[in-house]
């Protein structure tokens, strides 16, 4: 667990041949393909990352919430990556039933923004933009550096899609800086993508 979760850190950092290397020393720990689809997401493919947490969610019991928290949080954001907000659509709905079971601050935050997620490729910016505010503000409260600078990033998207580009910029610069901060530099380096589209 220590070598994935060391993994998971390397990947946030943009160290992704390292974080492979650990993951293959992990091999047999069932959070590994977990991070293995964390990178395929970072990498743009969300077919590749739902492949990979599928066996995870048949294999963890549904009563195990804890453990099933993170792949189904993951899966929700695979789906919505693909455009495939019907498919979604389940996993959501057991990931809000894993908040309320559960009740931490950061797993209502992973909802929040899950479901601001699939409200956005679902086309429905005004409920993505609301859902996406509560995630940053749950984050926030919580303490949550890196998810809270995610959540920012996917904010400032819609709000940019939405023409409000100030709003945006403003919500990028706030997780540029703290993903600077915290020396998560993919993450970073996808926020100066946007930042740069918006001039």
């Amino acid at each position: 667990l220590a070598l994935v979760r060391l993994a998971d850190l390397r990947r946030r950092q943009g160290r992704v041949a390292e974080a492979y290397a650990l993951l293959e020393r992990a091999a047999g720990n069932a959070l590994t393909p977990v991070v293995m689809a964390e990178i395929a997401l970072d990498e743009g493919d969300a077919s590749a990352a739902a492949e990979l947490l599928e066996p995870v969610l048949r294999r963890v019991p549904t009563q195990n919430l804890t453990l099933r928290a993170t792949p189904v949080e993951l899966m929700v954001r695979a789906k919505a990556a693909a455009r495939e907000a019907d498919a979604a659509a389940p996993h959501l709905e057991e990931l809000r039933s894993i908040a309320d079971a559960v009740g931490t601050r950061p797993l209502h935050a992973s909802m929040r923004l899950a479901e601001g997620l699939v409200a956005a490729c679902a086309g429905d910016e005004e409920t993505a933009r609301a859902l996406l505010e509560d995630a940053v503000e749950l984050f926030a409260a919580s303490g949550a550096a890196f998810e809270l600078a995610r959540a920012r990033l996917e904010l400032a998207r819609v709000l940019a899609s939405r023409g409000r580009t100030d709003a945006a910029v403003r919500e990028a610069l706030l997780a540029v800086r703290r993903l600077d901060e915290i020396g998560a530099q993919s993450e970073a380096a996808r926020v100066r993508e946007l930042l740069g589209s918006l001039g």
